[in-house]
């Protein structure tokens, strides 16, 4: 089973919505509309994440469904040409698979990671 970091935030503060975001797609459709009326989250983000991809287009770790080989080697591939962002890289060890929003260069030299979430709960 995949966690999303979405997933775990909700089972954190809810584990019955976590259950119905996995399991009842309708009545998960019914608790997010509750909560934030007639603001359609997903549209948000997906606006945010498009206006990102207009910004840092040649930095994205474009990834088919599933191919998680092709975004880990893309993600080094990226970071072998050492950009100042990284949007969405992908990362692994051992069983643990993780990709994150950004990775910044930092004054450094080496990369901060960044979360970008749509809500503060």
């Amino acid at each position: 089973m995949n966690i999303t970091k979405t997933l775990f935030t909700e089972f954190s503060s809810s584990p019955k919505k976590a259950w119905f975001h996995r399991n009842d797609k309708k009545i998960y459709t019914t608790i997010v509309e509750a909560e934030y009326g007639a603001m359609d989250g997903s549209e948000l983000w997906q606006s945010i994440e498009d206006q990102v991809k207009l910004l840092l287009w040649e930095h994205i770790i474009v990834t088919p469904e599933g191919d998680y080989d092709m975004a880990f080697t893309e993600t080094k591939q990226l970071l072998a040409n050492y950009p100042a962002v990284i949007y969405q890289p992908w990362f692994q060890s051992d069983d643990l698979q993780i990709r994150c929003d950004f990775l910044v260069r930092n004054e450094s030299g080496t990369y901060d990671l960044r979360e970008v979430k749509a809500k503060n709960t």
